[in-house]
């Protein structure tokens, strides 16, 4: 998929999403800059996404198509960094990332 087709999909799609709380937050901390807790990203990209291919959307021009397997190799520069946000194919299971190291999981309320 197109990287501006990604960034549109998202910016629609993400005032859809119901966060899941955890606890008294939404957020999870997974460590920022060269911190990051990759067994806790793991893990929750594991328990969320059963697709083999996920969306990463950073921007209009710099979005991108990643096999879960390559998530950490393709966004090593992104994590505990930058805000991004990925999605799987359909677009209705998220992980939006915080440059200051948290994470929330969510779901596009149907």
């Amino acid at each position: 998929m197109e990287s501006r087709l990604i960034y549109i999909m998202s910016e629609k799609r993400k005032p859809q999403v119901l966060w899941v709380r955890h606890t008294d937050t939404e957020w999870v901390y997974f460590g920022d800059g060269k911190e990051v807790k990759h067994h806790i990203v793991k893990e929750i990209l594991d328990n969320h996404f059963s697709e083999k291919y996920l969306c990463v959307c950073l921007t209009r021009i710099g979005s991108f198509e990643v096999c879960k397997d390559e998530f950490f190799d393709k966004t090593a520069g992104y994590l505990g960094y930058q805000n991004f946000i990925i999605w799987n194919a359909s677009f209705d299971l998220t992980v939006e990332f915080n440059r200051i190291g948290v994470l929330r999981v969510g779901q596009v309320n149907r």
